[in-house]
């Protein structure tokens, strides 16, 4: 009878931070972004080296999506963009239109494969040496600092470098993992968190997972049902969470889990770090594009049913409808433009410039497919919201209403739907009221 009690009642999670843990969630949040950031430039400059044949192969065999972006690395060139301070150098704020733990999962497998050519410690030292200790745009660290001018990048470290996203690590944890990208973390973050301390929790996904890693396998396989209430914006693009449930699928095939997230509290965060611009179309998609896409990456790989997202509009239902609406737009527009680049009647700009045009870079490819599912009812098992969601935009009807339009006048739609401000809704207070600051990336 000890363990009944699990299978026949629900265990219910929140997020959560205390005094004890916001310091050591906000310099965990900061180093992912961090060390992600300069694994990128890292790859961007031994890829064009180092990347051989079979090396390629091996990567697009399981990342066919970025086939593209290794042979621009293959013909021996670095990928640099221009800045507005007149330099150039890689975009790592760019996910190449896949979601970011996509991305970050194929900078690890790059990295990964680049370690096996027998010039990689050896490149990757040189390399590291001409770095800076501070990211491209951060404060240049103060030239008197005993910690900077005796800190150095480990260029082996970086790039084993594999932290989960929904581990809860301790200060000291957190720490080592920021100075792999920087020389004073802990220093350089107290002072600019503290003033939001409420904002550093970590997600309820990420507090089950630790409780269900604390347990026995026996008590494990008696839990049947888990309620993640994810009740404010959390730590370490926390939509990604689920990822981390997955062996507790494959133990415990009975489980199910669902998990609720309110639209405006937690599912739509600001495009910036303070929310000092209006909330526009794009960050709606990017924000709740990046809940849906992580949820419908579950399926294929745990029963049908086992896992539900529950989309909260409350309390204002009809305005979530709309902002639901216009993303789908959004996703119609970017479909119907990449028809009619399979169908050959607009030339395919390269993916550099796809990259660099903001209209072409934000959206995540799948997106269009997954809310027409969504709109159809076709994945309700999935994904649930207690609004109206609407349907799909006619891709054709978009075509024809645009004969004749050239590449540039769909980027200036785009474009226009992009930056299309939004707005909430009594009795909810204005966005940026309800959001001053952001801790959330996608």
């Amino acid at each position: 009878m000890a363990g009944l009690g699990l299978e026949v009642n629900k265990i219910t999670f929140h997020t959560y931070r205390s005094d004890s843990t916001w310091l050591s969630a906000a310099l965990f949040s900061t180093a992912l972004e961090n060390v992600t950031a300069r694994q990128s430039i890292l790859i961007n400059e031994l890829a064009p080296r180092l990347l051989t044949v079979d090396i390629a192969r091996a990567i697009t065999d399981e990342f066919p999506q970025f086939e593209s972006l290794l042979q621009l690395w293959q013909t021996g060139d670095e990928i640099a963009f221009p800045t507005l301070g007149g330099s150039a150098r890689f975009p790592t704020n760019l996910r190449w239109g896949e979601l970011r733990t996509i991305w970050v999962d194929f900078v690890r497998c790059t990295l990964r494969n680049l370690a096996k050519h027998p010039d990689f410690i050896d490149e990757a030292e040189h390399t590291v040496q001409s770095w800076k200790p501070t990211l491209p745009g951060e404060r240049s660290a103060t030239p008197w600092d005993p910690d900077v001018n005796n800190w150095r990048y480990d260029a082996a470290s970086l790039a084993a470098a594999h932290p989960l996203l929904w581990d809860i690590p301790n200060l000291e944890a957190s720490t080592n993992l920021a100075l792999l990208a920087e020389p004073d973390p802990l220093g350089k973050r107290k002072w600019k968190a503290r003033s939001n301390v409420d904002l550093y929790a970590h997600s309820a996904a990420s507090i089950a997972i630790r409780f269900l890693e604390s347990v026995s396998s026996a008590v494990q396989a008696r839990v049947r049902q888990i309620i993640l209430l994810e009740d404010r914006v959390t730590v370490a693009n926390s939509p990604s969470h689920v990822q981390g449930l997955l062996p507790f699928y494959r133990a415990n095939p009975r489980l199910h889990i669902q998990r609720v997230v309110n639209v405006w509290e937690v599912g739509i965060t600001p495009e910036t770090r303070f929310a000092i611009e209006p909330l526009r179309i794009s960050a709606i998609t990017k924000s709740l594009g990046c809940w849906i896409l992580e949820t419908m990456r579950l399926q294929g790989q745990i029963p049908e049913g086992s896992f539900q997202l529950i989309l909260d509009g409350n309390p204002t239902l009809d305005i979530t409808s709309e902002a639901f609406r216009l993303m789908m737009h959004g996703a119609a527009l970017h479909n119907a433009l990449n028809e009619l680049f399979d169908r050959q009647v607009l030339p395919r700009p390269s993916l550099l410039h796809s990259s660099r045009n903001r209209a072409f870079a934000y959206h995540y490819n799948g997106l269009y497919e997954a809310l027409r599912k969504l709109g159809d009812g076709q994945c309700a098992s999935w994904i649930d919201c207690n609004f109206e969601i609407g349907t799909m935009p006619d891709t054709q009807s978009l075509i024809e209403e645009r004969s004749g339009w050239s590449v540039e006048d769909w980027e200036h739609e785009w474009n226009e739907h992009l930056l299309q401000e939004f707005e909430t809704g009594d009795p909810l207070p204005p966005y940026r009221e309800l959001h001053p600051v952001s801790i959330a990336y996608w």
